[in-house]
């Protein structure tokens, strides 16, 4: 560089002439152009191109200055004329951005931050992901709500709580665990409230839809004030049953009632021969009824049995205990008296028209009476006179009985000896079906 600038020294020396008295003419040779340096050499103050090009480098990199400099028609450079500079324009559009560089090593991580929600906050958001996700990866709760006091009386105090309009207020999912777990030292673990539809509903697809456990406590436990407390349905096949009740040492299933006028299980069929209640025993009792007042078992029927008994090997129907019937019914004995006719009347008897207790102590509540020899009256105390009667001897194969109906509720006996035709006391066995 230094080399070239000499060399252009001694053109400019070399062609140098006077144009006038007070001018310096400084003629470069073809292809050379004028330049002006500082002190050391280093560094061009000014330069003149052969194409009449002037550059000025200290205009660039310069100090710089508040009064601007104009160029006249002529080429002379000087202070700008009055109106030829104008106020700063508003700044022009930002230019389109450039292409974006190849991405950097990824830097370390960063300390955990301590940020915080300002609440209350509310936000919301348009997107087909989760508005607000948040992950634990130490294996402790990815969220923790604790709950204040509520002033709505329809939305309790909650931890957390989740609302919807058409959807599941809050969904919980697992791969290996519980999806929803509620946990309470003193109150409610989990609670379902609704006015219209399920408080709580439990869907599977392989496994059971609801699992709960107690260590000393009920399993599940329902209540309602006006409907059922605990409602089970199956619509699967034969064998698949709307409640089943499992016990390794008490009741499979357990019903109680304090009303006095319900039962404490009920069972209702109405299709075809399917039954209200069945009871299956492989040594036990199919059905057992246990009662300490009232009735043990009861079956009532508008048109069929009201209690069937089959059985293959052995009996199908075992009392032990006195039978009782309606009077105005068929089938089983109303009442039975062994008589003695002045010897006793009435020794042995069966009424079953007075409870268990009585039924077979003597006279039975029966009114005896002897009319005569032979003649005796038996009163049993409910109507007799439309039912089937039986009298039979005791003793002697000569002697006779007849029975006949006296009133509504007594008939008349008469024993005779059959050789001499006369009545004569004998003993004999009354039967009233």
């Amino acid at each position: 560089m230094m080399r070239a600038i000499a060399s252009a020294l001694a053109s400019l020396s070399l062609g140098v002439t006077s144009a006038s008295a007070a001018d310096v003419v400084v003629q470069p040779n073809a292809g050379n152009g004028l330049v002006v340096t500082d002190a050391s050499g280093s560094q061009i103050r000014l330069r003149v191109n052969e194409d009449g090009e002037v550059i000025i480098p200290v205009l660039v990199n310069g100090a710089a200055r508040n009064l601007p400099a104009c160029v006249s028609a002529t080429g002379q450079l000087g202070p700008c004329a009055p109106g030829a500079v104008g106020s700063v324009g508003p700044q022009g559009p930002v230019g389109p951005t450039g292409a974006t560089g190849p991405a950097g090593a990824t830097g370390p991580q960063g300390s955990a931050g301590t940020g915080s929600f300002t609440l209350p906050y509310t936000g919301s958001t348009a997107t087909p992901n989760a508005a607000f996700s948040v992950a634990n990866t130490s294996g402790n709760a990815g969220v923790h709500g604790i709950n204040g006091t509520s002033t709505n009386p329809n939305v309790p105090a909650s931890g957390v709580w989740g609302e919807s309009t058409d959807a599941v207020g809050v969904l919980g999912t697992s791969a290996r665990n519980s999806g929803v777990q509620g946990a309470s030292t003193g109150g409610t673990g989990v609670l379902g409230t609704s006015f219209s539809g399920y408080g709580v509903q439990a869907v599977s697809g392989t496994g059971a839809a609801v699992h709960a456990e107690s260590a000393n406590g009920d399993g599940v436990q329902g209540f309602s004030v006006s409907f059922t407390g605990v409602y089970g349905k199956s619509t699967g096949a034969k064998g698949a049953a709307g409640v089943l009740g499992e016990s390794a040492s008490f009741d499979g299933v357990h019903g109680y009632t304090s009303s006095t006028s319900a039962v404490g299980v009920a069972g209702f069929a109405d299709q075809g021969n399917s039954s209200g209640v069945l009871g299956v025993g492989k040594a036990g009792s199919g059905v057992a009824g246990v009662s300490t007042s009232g009735t043990g078992a009861s079956g009532i029927s508008t048109s069929g049995f009201g209690v069937f008994g089959h059985s293959d090997s052995n009996y199908a129907f075992v009392a032990d205990g006195a039978a009782q019937q309606n009077p105005n019914q068929g089938g089983w004995v109303k009442a039975m008296a062994y008589v003695i006719p002045g010897g006793g009347g009435i020794v042995r008897c069966f009424n079953s028209q007075l409870g268990a207790s009585a039924a077979s102590a003597p006279p039975c509540g029966f009114g005896y009476s002897r009319q005569g020899a032979g003649d005796t009256r038996i009163d049993f105390g409910f109507p007799v006179s439309s039912r089937f009667l039986s009298a039979t001897i005791d003793g002697s194969y000569r002697s006779a009985v007849s029975v006949f109906s006296a009133s509504n509720t007594s008939v008349s006996v008469s024993t005779y000896y059959i050789d001499n035709d006369k009545d004569e006391d004998e003993a004999y066995y009354l039967l009233v079906f």
